[in-house]
């Protein structure tokens, strides 16, 4: 029997792990926690859902003015959205890695330090190493607008948004219980439903694009989650964010080089 319930908490609390946006409204009634595999399935779909939500969006500016005044505000909304999704601690992040990377530091040595070299941000080289980074990812986004291939966005948060919600099954550091505690069964059916979803709205449009991007998440699926076990002894919230966070700028390239040729 369908349970609507069940299936509304179930979204919530995938949409809860993803974004700092507000919550959704709690109902007065207490009803059970949805199964951690039913969260799991979410994290493809909301992907989905906010990808064509901009892309739409953008469409429709592009519909109502010139194509470069389209893609500028196709550009803001894109980056506004990544941005405050997670309150822009995948970008901090990524900028606290570079920052490290620039002094010599090797990426596994700065990962496990990374919620304590969130501190150097304040310094004047990081403000513009971050400024950068954004400036950077507007104008992305806005080539990604002009050149027409703005429902590239659902094929970026469909792998980003994949692969946090499979990494928020591995355990946690110190042999924590993992975020969304699953069978090895149940996370393997995550992966193939995800790698569907993603083919099937992506491959008509982007075939090489969307078959990149689907091999560059399930590298980093395995690799990425081996590596935090051997260097921080399991998976932290962190460590998802930042693992999106750079799954979303290398799809964004991948999507870039392919609306560029075509």
């Amino acid at each position: 029997m369908f349970d609507f319930r069940l299936w509304r908490r179930s979204f919530a609390a995938a949409w809860e792990m993803l974004s700092d946006f507000p919550r959704l409204p709690e109902r007065k009634k207490p009803f059970r926690e949805p199964p951690p595999a039913a969260v799991l399935y979410w994290f493809p779909v909301i992907g989905a859902l906010a990808g064509v939500s901009l892309a739409l969006l953008g469409a429709f500016a592009a519909g109502i003015s010139n194509r470069i005044a389209g893609a500028l505000i196709f550009g803001a909304l894109s980056l506004a959205f990544f941005e405050l999704k997670d309150s822009g601690r995948g970008t901090s992040m990524l900028c606290a890695l570079l920052l490290a990377r620039l002094d010599g530091e090797a990426f596994s040595d700065t990962l496990p330090r990374l919620r304590a070299e969130r501190g150097i941000l304040y310094a004047p080289p990081a403000q513009m190493m971050m400024l950068l980074l954004r400036t950077v990812r507007f104008a992305l986004f806005c080539l990604l607008g002009y050149c027409g291939a703005r429902f590239w966005l659902v094929g970026i948060l469909i792998a980003s948004f994949s692969l946090q919600g499979d990494l928020a099954t591995c355990g946690g550091a110190g042999g924590e219980a993992p975020l969304l505690a699953v069978t090895p069964e149940q996370r393997r059916c995550h992966r193939i439903f995800a790698a569907v979803l993603l083919a099937a709205l992506m491959l008509p449009g982007f075939p090489l694009a969307a078959v990149a991007t689907g091999t560059v998440a399930w590298i980093l699926a395995g690799g990425y989650a081996r590596m935090m076990e051997r260097e921080c002894g399991g998976m932290n919230p962190d460590a998802i964010t930042m693992a999106g966070t750079l799954t979303e700028w290398t799809a964004l390239a991948i999507g870039i080089l392919w609306a560029v040729r075509c």
